[in-house]
């Protein structure tokens, strides 16, 4: 009973604040759409959990939780094991009271993955070690996220009521965007950081004066960037590095010129990004790379898909870019959708690429915003 009872509880208090707080409310969204909108993504929340315990049997989202257990029962031990065990990151000189903790992790304290070990033990502490209580949690927080990048558009661009109700459509209930972001998988926290960051960079962009960024909104930008690091850190580099560019660009050219100049610098930045290592060895980042991966791919292997470590070098790391690209941008594919589910997957997969080329060559076309023409 308590099982049930913990989740419903944490989702009463949710809804509550959903109906009392102006930041969920939306003038021009009917208003049962919003609590439908947080309904629907605690029903993929919980379907996903679902799915990889009863039915997959093994992901990265039983493992966090396994071992943010473990780590929330040290509470009741000892609080200080508690606290030790959520904010260590080294292996060396481990103390003897923590051994038999860090015997009984699949994750290591020292890998990006520990960290949302750290954040599931924390909720722990408010849902009593309840997964699907912890599930409405996260939920809520990518929920919110939406509901802010949703209130950026409507505050950034003009578009009309119909429009804002499209997209609000495509933010809040297009399946695998909700399925994937609503469980306890890395993509839900990575989600509201990014959310964040674009809202971030929607009110760095309507600032009046170009040639100063404003504090509060470049401090809130960096420590996302920063807590996307401790996530999933070659994406926060990935999305450093073009924010740099954009803000170089934004810096130096004429508002008109500003897409050209940052596709060259982007594209500048990638051809030295795989030349360097090649002139000079020393400074082989893919090795790194290549060894990180391949500690990680030393696991249980997915039944579904074949992994490979990147390439030792440059132009190995080339070579491997369809490879990439179909395993990052592509998966699931046909190729391997042996199943309902997985083939629904693929279609949709299929179509919203589709989409987004079809949008961003009308608005090169065009020089307008990608959000404008996202309903036209």
């Amino acid at each position: 009973m308590q099982e049930f009872l913990i989740p419903a509880v944490w989702a009463t208090i949710l809804l509550f604040f959903i109906y009392r707080f102006d930041f969920f409310k939306i003038q021009e969204i009917n208003p049962a759409w919003p609590y439908a909108a947080f309904l629907f993504k605690l029903l993929l929340g919980f379907a996903n959990y679902y799915i990889w315990l009863n039915i997959i049997g093994h992901g990265d989202s039983l493992r966090y939780f396994h071992d943010s257990q473990i780590v929330y029962q040290s509470l009741f031990d000892n609080p200080t094991y508690f606290f030790e065990l959520i904010t260590r990151s080294s292996l060396e000189n481990i103390p003897a009271h923590l051994i038999p903790y860090q015997k009984e992790l699949f994750i290591e304290w020292h890998v990006n993955e520990y960290h949302m070990v750290r954040l599931l033990a924390i909720l722990n502490v408010f849902t009593f070690g309840n997964v699907w209580a912890n599930i409405v949690l996260i939920a809520f927080g990518s929920y919110a996220a939406t509901m802010g990048l949703f209130k950026s558009f409507k505050r950034f661009l003009v578009i009309d009521a119909d429009k804002k109700n499209r997209i609000f459509l495509f933010l809040f209930f297009l399946p695998s965007i909700v399925f994937w972001t609503g469980g306890l998988l890395k993509e839900a926290p990575v989600f509201m950081l990014l959310c964040v960051i674009i809202i971030q960079l929607f009110t760095i962009e309507s600032s009046p004066n170009r040639n100063k960024t404003p504090a509060k909104p470049l401090l809130i930008l960096v420590v996302c960037i920063y807590a996307l690091f401790l996530i999933r850190d070659y994406l926060a580099i990935l999305v450093s590095l073009n924010l740099l560019l954009l803000f170089f660009a934004r810096t130096i050219v004429k508002p008109q010129f500003l897409n050209k100049t940052f596709i060259i610098n982007s594209i500048t930045v990638i051809v030295l990004f795989f030349a360097v290592p090649i002139v000079f060895p020393q400074l082989n980042y893919f090795h790194y790379a290549q060894s990180e991966q391949t500690y990680f791919l030393n696991g249980e292997p997915d039944p579904d898909y074949k992994f490979s470590a990147i390439g030792g070098d440059g132009i190995a790391v080339i070579k491997q870019i369809p490879y990439a690209l179909n395993n990052i941008f592509f998966r699931p594919n046909l190729m391997h959708s042996d199943s309902v589910f997985r083939l629904y997957q693929s279609v949709e997969l299929i179509i919203v690429w589709l989409i987004i080329v079809f949008l961003a060559i009308k608005m090169l076309r065009q020089n307008t915003h990608f959000l404008q023409l996202l309903c036209l």
